[in-house]
């Protein structure tokens, strides 16, 4: 989702009035392309919106629509992998797969941690994403094998 998208999808949820989603429309087309706008900082200074509770909001959008996933069934295209430095991907779990059709990059967290996976892509990724969910433990290894990480060894308990 682009930062647009992301804020019609939660006007309504936050409360927002045409005034303040406008104003923060306005504020995300200030930031020069190709540069990461977050937009957690950018509604709160154009419209007054709490970064904690336009993460939480957008937290529960995610949690209520992204798609669950097993992850050895998906094609991984690992030219993405280069949006996300490795440290980051093992960090927040955030592992990309793959442009997706409208040319946002797909990227796998978990449920456990997908408000922090969720600020972490906000405020670093310069390209529209959307989250598809899976298990932490499958995710794991995939991070630690498309990154190769070597001796890292993910338990199957």
């Amino acid at each position: 989702m682009t930062p647009d998208q992301i804020t019609d999808a939660l006007a309504a949820p936050l409360g927002l009035d045409p005034r303040q989603t406008q104003a923060i429309h306005d504020a995300i087309g200030g930031v020069a392309e190709g540069e990461p706008s977050c937009l957690l900082e950018v509604a709160e200074a154009a419209a007054g919106v709490p970064a904690a509770e336009l993460l939480a909001e957008l937290t529960r959008y995610f949690r209520g629509h992204a798609m669950r996933l097993n992850l050895s069934r998906v094609t991984h295209d690992p030219a993405v992998l280069g949006h996300v430095r490795p440290a980051d991907a093992w960090d927040y779990l955030v592992l990309p797969l793959a442009l997706g059709p409208e040319g946002h990059l797909v990227c796998a967290t978990t449920e456990e941690t997908l408000d922090t996976a969720l600020a972490f892509m906000l405020r670093s990724l310069a390209v529209p994403f959307d989250v598809v969910i899976a298990d932490v433990r499958p995710l794991e290894q995939f991070i630690a094998e498309r990154y190769h990480y070597e001796g890292v060894e993910i338990d199957a308990a």
